[in-house]
């Protein structure tokens, strides 16, 4: 894959210190760089909206595992937070939609999409949560 377009996962930029979500956000990545080289390589678009679906179905999964640790541990900023998650799933959706319509998004957009959903979401709200939960000593299991 061409690396500009890579995402890759660096332990001391994108590690939260939380294993169990550090191990879902790498999962998370490589899931991504599949769709990034499937468009990369011209899959065919029932092949990349398999991969986006894929995505999609962990990205809810992983999500959904993330808010139920707001949930039990009180993270005061849970709304706005879920609230990113439910964008971010639209996004994806949308993405996949545009694929079943056999009119996919370009390279750009979806490179674009990606790097920022990692970049920012990662490093700033989910580095928020990871904070609080060692604050209060928390490990998710």
């Amino acid at each position: 894959m061409a690396n500009e377009y890579k995402i890759a996962w660096v332990q001391n930029r994108l590690g939260l210190g939380q294993p169990l979500i550090d191990e879902q956000h790498q999962r998370l990545i490589e899931l991504a760089n599949a769709v990034l080289e499937g468009m990369l390589t011209g899959k065919p678009p029932q092949d990349m909206a398999q991969a986006v679906g894929r995505l999609l179905q962990y990205a809810r999964s992983h999500f959904e595992f993330e808010e139920s640790l707001m949930s039990r541990y009180g993270f005061p900023d849970r709304k706005r937070h879920a609230a990113d998650h439910r964008r971010q799933l639209d996004q994806l959706q949308g993405m996949l939609d545009g694929l079943d319509q056999s009119s996919p998004a370009t390279l750009e957009y979806v490179a674009a999409f990606l790097h920022d959903w990692v970049e920012l979401h990662i490093r700033s709200e989910d580095r928020e949560l990871a904070s609080y939960l060692k604050n209060r000593d928390q490990k998710p299991e």
